[in-house]
């Protein structure tokens, strides 16, 4: 899970953490966070937000219980990639996946966007500066009197940051990574884009695949 922290109400520190359990103190709760053996106490209290970030895949027939748009993590040419699906609930997660089971680890959940639960997601901020390394999913749309061609219509974010895009119901979705300090600002959007709103998720680390490896592990005894 992600937990955003604050001990004074005022600045904020980001946890990534696994083996989340009860406390002996009232109040409290028991983690790990992922970059380290050592397990810390919190205060309930003291929670701005929290949050799954990745859900494990160890399994081959797992069927998606929610429709949306879900980013998946796995082993590219000897580093850690990201790609971008839309998937119908009941869908296999290997049914668009294209890479092999033996590379997926994760996958990360983020509902279509609509007016309904306009509230999962952020407003566009072009300031808005990523906090981590984080995997951004932008939600777009383009003015129907701009004639691009398709090339034109996913290549929203001209960088030189990897990105993948995907089209679901008239939404075009770009997930990108970016790196801690760095803002949207640093992105040239093309003319007639209609930016709807944003998720993000903390991007997937080679701490989250030993966590990963030690969970097959213990699965394995």
């Amino acid at each position: 899970m992600e937990m955003e922290y604050s001990k004074d109400g005022v600045s904020s520190k980001y946890y990534q953490l696994s083996k989340v359990g009860c406390s002996d103190l009232n109040n409290c709760f028991s983690g790990r966070p992922i970059s380290s053996d050592k397990e810390l106490t919190f205060n309930i209290n003291r929670v701005r937000s929290i949050q799954l970030m990745w859900d494990f895949v160890f399994e081959e027939n797992i069927q998606l219980v929610k429709s949306g748009i879900y980013v998946i993590s796995f082993m590219g040419d000897n580093y850690l990639e990201f790609g971008l699906y839309y998937y119908d609930k009941g869908d296999n997660i290997l049914d668009h996946y294209q890479f092999g089971l033996w590379a997926l680890f994760a996958y990360h959940y983020i509902p279509s966007f609509s007016e309904t639960n306009i509230n999962q997601w952020h407003i566009f901020d072009i300031t808005e500066k990523a906090k981590e390394d984080s995997i951004y999913v932008i939600a777009y749309t383009i003015e129907q009197k701009n004639s691009v061609n398709k090339e034109q219509k996913y290549n929203l974010l001209i960088s030189r940051n990897h990105f993948q895009t995907i089209e679901h119901a008239g939404i075009i979705y770009t997930a990108i990574r970016l790196r801690e300090g760095q803002s949207f600002g640093d992105f040239e959007i093309n003319e007639g884009v209609n930016i709807l709103a944003f998720s993000r998720c903390r991007n997937f680390t080679y701490d989250n695949l030993r966590v990963y490896n030690d969970i097959c592990f213990e699965r394995k005894k």
